[in-house]
């Protein structure tokens, strides 16, 4: 059964509200691991927001939202092993983490099928010089006054 286009509305407004109340889970309860960085469980709820985002942006089609807290998942389970202590620096990286995962959910693009691909970095270079390119006109200079 495929989804229509109201379907697909009613799913992507309850991604975001959903995405929205994890980051703002996520941002005060970071602010609580800096000042208890032993507290173990609150770190595993951390982590739980973190993979649910992840999963909830790869179900509706936002993979660089999934891939970023994919990311953010790898280093939350440092901390939890204990390979990565809990200091101010680390969670101020995490706090940073959640702002740009709040970039990339306001930067967002629909999941429709008729939205066109966006372009990756590499391929919006500028083309290849042509080997006999026109010569532009060239355009007076106007001097600028003292």
């Amino acid at each position: 059964m495929a989804l229509t286009d109201s379907d697909r509305d009613l799913l992507l407004q309850t991604f975001l509200t959903e995405a929205g109340e994890h980051l703002r889970t996520l941002e005060e309860s970071l602010v609580a691991l800096e000042a208890r960085p032993d507290d173990a469980e609150l770190l595993n709820g951390i982590f739980r927001v973190a993979h649910s985002l992840k999963g909830d942006a790869l179900m509706v089609g936002f993979p660089r939202i999934a891939e970023f807290a994919h990311g953010l998942e790898d280093l939350l389970e440092r901390l939890r092993d204990g390979a990565l202590a809990v200091d101010a620096d680390v969670t101020s990286l995490l706090l940073r983490a959640v702002d740009v995962l709040r970039a990339l959910l306001a930067d967002r693009t629909p999941f429709r099928p008729t939205s066109k691909p966006r372009k990756s970095r590499s391929s919006r270079r500028a083309p290849a010089p042509t080997p006999n390119p026109r010569p532009r006109p060239s355009r007076p200079r106007q001097r600028k006054s003292p």
